[in-house]
């Protein structure tokens, strides 16, 4: 095994660590006028679509889109619409929403079900078979988003963030199920990535000029749109290629999932006045768990990207 995979490893577990705390921090900005989801939506897949179209034309992969028939693309087109876009519309709206009630890091960690919703999406979507071991991870998965609402006193799960949650478990369900359909439309990644974001920067172009709240970034922003956009998407997802290319789909699945602590550091961070409870990170913990019991040897996974 190559040493490369854990360095591929611990940059894309920074870039995808730093993805949320970078995009709230950007949408809060600006003071009394920040810049709007919306805008920051499609400035991400904006740029991401860009910066990967770019990545393939130098890398030689432009003629394999040639390969694609018209069903197959729009398959892909259909994905990135349910997938890529609806996913980061929830989150961002989750995290708009979350950093006025101090439930931010409460919406990125129970945004990281995502993992167990495409185990269930894959259950009853494409028929995958469901063992005892992925219900039983799936309980204890859901078991630690309890703990997290309920901030360890489950004589009181009434949620304190009702939107805030479910926004974000909205988000994981999307991928969850954008996932399983992945796995069953094969694609090449890079040329697939591009057709997601591509999708992603239509829609959310068709959409974002008709809302309300600032739509060109200034100053700051401007990085926080580069980070979310290129670093976190498209770099993180050429790192999440080549990580498994050198270590295989256990090894840098299972090193994946340091990616929600280090979400906490940079809330910590970048949103010192947001709250990290005990209970949040124990609910992480939990949930984590449940992610590693679900297979001993995992099938290949699609990340956030």
């Amino acid at each position: 095994m190559s040493s490369r995979v854990f360095i591929y490893a611990a940059i894309l577990i920074v870039l995808w660590g730093s993805h949320s705390p970078v995009a709230t921090l950007t949408m809060g900005s600006g003071g009394e006028n920040p810049l709007s989801r919306h805008a920051l939506l499609f400035f991400k897949f904006l740029v991401g679509a860009a910066c990967l179209f770019l990545v393939i034309v130098l890398s030689g992969r432009l003629s394999l889109f040639r390969d694609y028939t018209w069903r197959r693309a729009a398959r892909l087109v259909f994905a990135g619409a349910f997938g890529y876009f609806l996913y980061y519309f929830l989150l961002f709206w989750a995290l708009e929403r979350a950093r006025p009630e101090d439930a931010v890091t409460e919406a990125i960690v129970i945004n990281y079900l995502f993992p167990m919703c495409t185990l269930l999406a894959s259950a009853a979507v494409i028929r995958e078979k469901l063992t005892a071991r992925g219900v039983v991870s799936a309980v204890v998965s859901f078991a630690g988003a309890c703990v997290v609402v309920s901030k360890g006193d489950f004589t009181q799960l009434a949620l304190r963030h009702p939107v805030v949650d479910l926004l974000a478990l909205g988000a994981a369900v999307s991928w969850g199920i954008f996932s399983a359909l992945g796995r069953r439309w094969q694609h090449e990644p890079f040329t697939g990535m591009f057709i997601f974001l591509a999708t992603g920067t239509v829609i959310s172009g068709c959409i974002f000029p008709f809302t309300s709240g600032r739509h060109c970034p200034i100053g700051w922003e401007f990085y926080g749109v580069f980070h979310v956009g290129f670093l976190s998407s498209t770099l993180g997802g050429i790192l999440w290629f080549l990580a498994l290319k050198h270590g295989g789909a256990s090894l840098v699945g299972n090193l994946s999932l340091l990616a929600p602590f280090v979400s906490l550091v940079f809330i910590r961070l970048l949103l010192p006045d947001q709250t990290i409870s005990s209970w949040a990170v124990a609910g992480l913990a939990v949930i984590l768990l449940g992610v590693l019991l679900s297979h001993a040897a995992p099938p290949r996974q699609t990340q956030p990207l």
